[in-house]
């Protein structure tokens, strides 16, 4: 059910970044970093171990798992972008949405890697804003193969580290917000590399001790009492304090993500349950560029009936507004995930072998064939 789990993560982003409810997308990115803690400790161990060959053939595996469908969808924005800039702003969808200017964003709007720096900061203008979460998780993705998923004792030791040093992060960023830097503040106790190593730990030392879960089995009464819990949690708690609210969600993510671990569904579910998760990523990249359409196919918002703009001139969508978009970015999502990522998807690991194979054959250099001692 990890499938439909990410799609579920997927959709509460929306909500935040659409539906302008702030703690869930949050939530969300951190639910999203500890499945992949989970899960990328899971593929290191069993299917390409830490050999040079097999760090290669990860390392290719990822790049191709990540790279051609936020390209599709960077280049769809930019097509997008530019033939409605002349009728609307994208920037009133999101003030970063444009075409990069700077060679620095432009650069970070190819390969990702430079929309952040450790998860501070942003690129100024990009044609896919969310992709910043996607820069941190490559940055997991190494302290996964360098260290932190080779041996349980490394996880528990990274978990306590993490949650060591989120205290001095919060205390910078509580002196940061003093100063008046919002922003960096927020991300000092969010998307910092080591707040999301948090998370992300967490989800390598459930599956490193996975076996003592072994009996708590997932249910709908229990997911669903994880699901309301974390509602609860969430909103009530960020009336408080958003990093409260973080905090209390990953004993709740936690427990949901060992519950889903032992879930092995097989036939017809499982097909959809891989479907639906290949339909996650889609969501992420593509959803402002549907908000995007939207705005253009209704330039007026029928009335305000689908958004209005507030004083800062940002489009602000109806309840109505939220539930079209979310419609337009599924739709758009299940056409990316059927033409684009299931075909990439039954090729993606065996092409990442391969090359992976050529790059190591090649640093080895031409085996010699031995000669026979003259006599």
């Amino acid at each position: 059910m990890f499938g439909t789990y990410r799609l579920i993560l997927a959709l509460l982003v929306l909500v935040t970044h659409i539906g302008k409810v702030e703690v869930y997308g949050g939530v969300a990115v951190w639910g999203f970093f500890m499945l992949s803690g989970f899960l990328i400790t899971g593929v290191l161990n069993r299917r390409y171990g830490f050999t040079k060959l097999g760090l290669v053939q990860f390392a290719w595996s990822r790049v191709l798992r990540l790279y051609p469908a936020y390209w599709l969808s960077t280049a769809l924005t930019y097509v997008a972008v530019r033939m409605l800039a002349s009728r609307i702003d994208p920037l009133i969808v999101n003030d970063r949405l444009a075409v990069p200017s700077s060679l620095r964003d432009q650069l970070a709007s190819f390969f990702i890697l430079g929309n952040t720096f450790l998860g501070l900061g942003r690129a100024e203008l990009s044609l896919s804003p969310s992709a910043w979460a996607i820069d941190v998780e490559l940055l997991l993705y190494v302290v996964s193969a360098v260290w932190l998923s080779r041996t349980p004792s490394n996880t528990s030791r990274m978990v306590v580290s993490m949650a060591l040093l989120f205290v001095p992060c919060w205390l910078v960023g509580k002196l940061l917000l003093g100063k008046g830097y919002s922003d960096i503040a927020n991300q000092m106790t969010y998307s910092f590399l080591p707040v999301a190593l948090f998370p992300y730990a967490i989800g390598a030392w459930l599956w490193h001790h996975q076996k003592r879960f072994s009996n708590f089995h997932a249910t709908s009464t229990r997911l669903l009492d994880g699901a309301l819990l974390l509602i609860v949690c969430a909103s009530g708690l960020s009336c408080v304090s958003i990093t409260l609210a973080y905090l209390v969600s990953l004993p709740i993510l936690a427990m949901v993500t060992a519950m889903l671990a032992g879930v092995d569904h097989v036939g017809k579910y499982r097909k959809m349950d891989d479907f639906l998760g290949l339909m996650s990523y889609p969501i992420y990249l593509t959803h402002w560029l549907c908000a995007l359409l939207v705005v253009w196919v209704f330039p007026i918002g029928m009335n305000d009936s689908i958004y209005q703009l507030n004083k800062e001139g940002m489009a602000v969508f109806t309840a109505f507004g939220f539930a079209l978009v979310t419609l337009v970015t599924l739709l758009l999502s299940a056409g990316i995930a059927v033409g684009f990522e299931v075909p990439i998807e039954r090729r993606r690991r065996e092409f990442a072998n391969h090359l992976a194979k050529m790059m190591v054959d090649r640093e080895r250099g031409p085996e010699r064939v031995p000669t026979r001692p003259k006599v």
